[in-house]
Parts: C-alpha cells; structure tokens; sequence
C-alpha cells in the first residue's frame, strides 16, 4: 500500500494499480500503432479499447482511498511501495505467454495464461477456474478466427487452422 499524507489524513492507494497502469500503457501504445488503420480495421479493436479504459477507470478507482485519521495515528505510518510475489508472479507470467504464443498457439495460450492468472489471485471455485477460461477462449477464437477471418496462431493446436 502506497501511502501520502495530507493535512487532514491520508491518500492510500493499492499495489495493484501497477498492473492496471501497465495495461493501459499497452492498450495506448496500440492505439497509437494502429492509428493508420481503415475504420473497418478499428471496429473490434476501438470496442476493446473502450472496454479497456472504463475497466482502467473503475479499478483506479477503487484502488485510490482517502482515510481521516488523528495526528497521532498518522505518526506510525511509512510511505512504502515495495514489490509482492503476486507481481512479479503476473510480469513472468505475461513474459512466458508471450514467449509461448507462436509455440502453444493463441487459444491455449490465452486459457493457459487466464487459469494461472486466476490461481494467482486465489480462485477457489473449481467451476469458475474453468468456465471463466473456456468461455473467454471461445469468445477469442469465434471473435477473430470466425467473425473477423484473424489467422491465429495455432501452435500445438493445428487443427484450428
């Protein structure tokens, strides 16, 4: 927890905003690397993008709390933004996915990568761990490879081709 004090008590602001940060410095470099592209082009991305900043949005806000508190209690408290296990567990985790893609293909890899980020967060419901995957994975797949005509890659799954 990032903690800054002010007069009458303190900001306090989660850790995991560093994930949401980093997704929208992705999602803003694409959008910008893809700023040649025709409309047509631009349709599901621009919907993926919306979706992505009002997700960014909510979790800022919902990462960012003001706390009231006397003079006394504000004393003990440290400003520290150190970095956790689940952290570093998501950056090698991104980092192995995207080493994986052309290796495992887009559809095992994206469920590989949603079922680990789940346990990292500490999933428990065995249905959710894995419904959440398999209905995201299909939505990918029917989204870009049918609806779009997207080439994925297919990796171990060669049969999707």
């Amino acid at each position: 927890m990032f903690r800054i004090k002010t007069k009458t008590g303190q900001v306090e602001i989660s850790k995991e905003i560093v994930v949401v940060l980093l997704m929208d410095l992705f999602a803003a470099a694409y959008a910008i690397a893809a700023r040649g592209l025709s409309s047509a082009s631009l349709m599901f991305p621009g919907f993926l993008l919306a979706g992505i900043l009002i997700f960014s949005i909510l979790c800022i806000k919902q990462s960012i709390h003001f706390r009231r508190e006397s003079p006394a209690e504000a004393d003990g408290e440290e400003i520290g933004f150190g970095v956790t296990g689940k952290l570093v567990a998501f950056v090698l985790l991104v980092l192995a996915t995207l080493l994986c893609f052309n290796f495992l293909g887009a559809v095992l890899s994206v469920f590989l990568f949603l079922l680990v980020s789940m346990i990292i967060l500490g999933v428990k419901n065995k249905l959710a761990l894995i419904l959440v995957p398999v209905v995201m994975v299909t939505f990918v797949y029917l989204v870009f490879k049918v609806w779009l005509a997207v080439p994925l890659p297919a990796g171990l799954l060669t049969f999707l081709k």
